[in-house]
């Protein structure tokens, strides 16, 4: 393990010294919180106060520093951090994340919640990662999903003596080959872990099979399954009218789109501004930043685009009236409105997943009591896909052919199609039913592991 953990931190010296100039300079995504991640810039803890965050990160309270790559992470724990902050007084809870998405969107879940705090996760290297947790001081440490950072997991365990718990636990079958290949590297970290609970019982004998201890590799279940709360009707109705909506006008949603696939779907997008008049099209973007890009690439197909991220309530999307009404999409690029925008859909088709990323999480939008309908690519949602299919669910097609396709059907028999549509969202809401209690036996080892009252 020390070996390979000075070959580890060989590489990330090279990196960081040839690459990150290269990439701050050219790489707007590279810049984003770069000197809390190199902890040049680590704020004291009063001067937390006002970065956005709550509150300071006292150490007179038990601390629990929990880290999540993305805002498909967050979400999946927050249901976690609201339990740990309701049933163990004192004791608060210190989140970092890699993306600024996910910073952004934690700094505004959490602006009003004065037992959270939101950082940047420092770079994975041993000066990096001591500054901060002698920073902060954190007294154990959740990792969410894949997040297996070997110094941030050898300077809690080893140096510090502090428990580190990996918290719904992925290993999808697409990459497991490639942490086999390393396994003599991963099986002594996965060995420092207090405990690993994975999503399903095929992750977690994909852990085993990486070296894993068995006794401390278990299978609660999968977070994503506790399902958000329907957002407050006001919050709703303010999003009607600033997206401009008419009364009881819904909206056909392609969400959480990734690069280059906009493109990918603009014959889907134009089929449901032609056939759809009573309808308005959103693309929601995954990463906001690509505004720019992908109002350009629908300004060149000669279709009208709007952004949220431009309206208010003061000043709302415009889109005319009766028949004069622009047939053009509006472009969600904003950050947290996606579960309100699912409230007020016909339907959801999500991204990630008609371009070969892996897709995004199909369980939100069935909170929201909306269908779905999903591309060829799910791996990265593999155990969930086969649960909702199982069931029938949710709509798999091969592409978007296939998807144009159950669209024509939707403008021939509407009523047939809505129906249809209706059944499938009742259906996936048994399939749901069924993993209730996932967060009662994540928290009994959460408590168990952290020793929290």
């Amino acid at each position: 393990m020390r070996l390979t953990l000075w070959i580890y931190n060989g590489l990330w010296l090279v990196g960081l010294l040839l690459g990150w100039p290269i990439a701050v300079i050219y790489v707007p995504k590279a810049r984003a919180g770069f000197l809390q991640k190199l902890t040049i810039s680590l704020p004291s803890l009063s001067a937390l106060q006002g970065d956005g965050c709550a509150e300071s990160v006292r150490k007179r309270r038990q601390t629990i520093w929990m880290h999540a790559v993305s805002v498909g992470e967050l979400n999946a724990l927050q249901v976690v951090v609201k339990e740990i902050c309701q049933q163990t007084l004192g004791t608060q809870v210190l989140i970092t994340t890699t993306t600024k998405t996910a910073q952004e969107f934690a700094l505004s879940r959490y602006a009003n919640d004065r037992d959270v705090s939101v950082r940047y996760f420092p770079y994975d290297v041993p000066w990096c990662m001591e500054r901060f947790i002698q920073a902060y001081q954190p007294d154990g440490l959740m990792i969410a999903e894949t997040e297996l950072w070997p110094n941030a997991i050898d300077r809690m365990t080893r140096v510090h003596g502090k428990p580190v718990m990996l918290i719904n636990g992925r290993l999808s079958p697409r990459s497991f080959p490639r942490y086999r290949m390393i396994k003599t590297f991963m099986a002594p970290m996965l060995n420092q872990l207090c405990v690993i609970d994975a999503q399903s019982i095929a992750d977690r004998e994909r852990f085993c099979q990486l070296g894993a201890n068995e006794s401390r590799t278990l299978s609660s279940g999968n977070l994503k399954y506790h399902l958000p709360q329907r957002p407050d009707g006001k919050v709703i109705q303010n999003l009607r009218e600033v997206l401009g909506l008419q009364l009881n006008e819904q909206v056909i949603t392609f969400a959480s789109t990734r690069a280059g696939e906009e493109a990918v779907l603009l014959p889907a997008v134009r089929f449901c501004l032609e056939h759809f008049s009573q309808k308005r099209v959103v693309i929601a973007l995954r990463h906001p930043e690509r505004a720019d890009e992908v109002e350009a690439l629908l300004e060149k197909e000669n279709i009208p685009v709007q952004r949220r991220s431009q309206a208010s309530a003061e000043s709302p999307i415009s889109l005319g009236t009766g028949n004069h009404r622009e047939k053009g999409v509006i472009l969600l690029d904003t950050i947290g409105e996606l579960l309100t925008l699912y409230t007020i859909s016909d339907l959801a088709i999500m991204g990630g997943s008609f371009n070969g990323h892996g897709g995004q999480n199909p369980l939100e939008p069935i909170a929201m009591k909306v269908p779905v309908i999903v591309g060829p690519s799910m791996q990265n949602f593999q155990a969930i896909m086969t649960d909702l299919l199982s069931e029938d669910a949710v709509r798999q097609v091969s592409g978007v052919d296939e998807l144009i396709q159950v669209m024509k059907e939707w403008c021939e028999e509407p009523e047939v199609t809505h129906g249809l549509f209706e059944q499938q969202v009742g259906r996936a809401t048994c399939a749901v039913e069924k993993h209730k209690g996932v967060i009662n036996r994540v928290m009994d080892q959460v408590k168990q592991v952290f020793e929290l009252d």
